[in-house]
């Protein structure tokens, strides 16, 4: 009975390092993304989805193991910043040793090979499987040289993360190409819409990256961190934030023009605007701990928001 209320806190523990709204995010966009706008287009053309349903699982499964690969190394390597930034984490309050983090990270790495090399066996497409150790190495040298890496760090995570459509995509080339040859200015129209939503991606990401390391530089200058603001201070990264967000806004527009004058456009397109109106008056007027997370925190709305307009690409087929 003594261990009980230990073992819940050790249960909660394990809870917040499964980063749970993060992967939630990834699985509404996957599910979104195939269930809403592709299962469209296959039924459209005619033809059966390239995985089946278990694959497409296990596709996703993959994803969210390569992930959890880099939350967890970035938690090994990020311990003395953490303790004061993230004091609450599992590693932070030491309810996790490292060792069993190591362990865990790069057990999911290994995982996630396994079902890369069985998919790619099991459907000829051996040719992609070099992307996931390719992710994983990029992963691991964020981990290990993010702090000093500063901006360039940010821009390769947001990439990474702009490269979900992609990934959504991959396992259907061979769908894309038949489409491409069916209706060509169509498909044309659509991958276009797609690279401005890959730019709204990276976009918002970069800025919640950077607003997180407003959030962390007292932290990040313990880790001897090379982060934008350490580079630049507050007052100029907050204005790099805000020319961040009006490139969204101009993006966003741009895209609710391609994807067609519906009501539901419309609205997220307000949304998102008014969001990131939101983000910049937190930014331009006087900065502190509790507006930056504020800050931060729209932002993780407005990538919600973001998975949402998925939706919106079904008006396109």
């Amino acid at each position: 009975m003594d261990d009980t209320p230990r073992n819940r806190g050790e249960m909660l523990s394990f809870i917040r390092m499964l980063r749970l709204p993060n992967v939630l995010l990834i699985i509404a966009f996957f599910v979104l993304g195939d269930v809403v706008v592709l299962d469209a287009l296959r039924e459209r053309l005619g033809v059966p989805a390239h995985l089946t349903w278990i694959d497409r699982t296990l596709y996703v499964l993959d994803l969210l193991l390569i992930t959890w690969f880099g939350y967890w190394l970035n938690d090994l390597h990020d311990q003395a910043a953490d303790r004061i930034n993230r004091p609450e984490r599992p590693l932070s309050s030491e309810q996790f040793q490292p060792s069993l983090v190591r362990s865990m990270a790069w057990g999911a790495f290994v995982a996630g090979m396994l079902i890369c090399i069985y998919l790619g066996v099991t459907y000829g497409e051996t040719r992609f499987i070099w992307i996931y150790p390719v992710v994983g190495m990029l992963l691991w040298l964020y981990a290990r040289y993010g702090k000093p890496m500063g901006l360039i760090g940010n821009v390769v995570v947001s990439l990474l993360i702009a490269a979900l459509p992609g990934i959504l995509i991959l396992p259907e080339l061979g769908l894309m190409e038949q489409w491409r040859e069916a209706y060509p200015t169509q498909f044309s129209v659509w991958v276009d819409a797609v690279v401005n939503y890959i730019g709204l991606v990276f976009l918002i990401n970069l800025a919640r990256e950077v607003v997180k390391d407003m959030e962390d530089e007292e932290g990040d200058r313990v880790q001897a961190g090379r982060s934008l603001v350490i580079l630049i201070g507050q007052r100029p990264t907050a204005w790099i934030v805000v020319f961040l967000l009006l490139m969204v806004i101009a993006l966003q527009l741009r895209l609710q023009l391609m994807l067609g004058s519906t009501l539901s456009g419309w609205l997220i397109t307000a949304i998102v605007t008014g969001l990131s109106a939101l983000v910049v008056m937190l930014l331009v007027s006087n900065l502190n701990a509790r507006r930056l997370c504020k800050a931060s925190s729209v932002l993780k709305l407005i990538m919600l928001i973001g998975v949402l307009e998925l939706i919106l690409f079904r008006g396109l087929l």
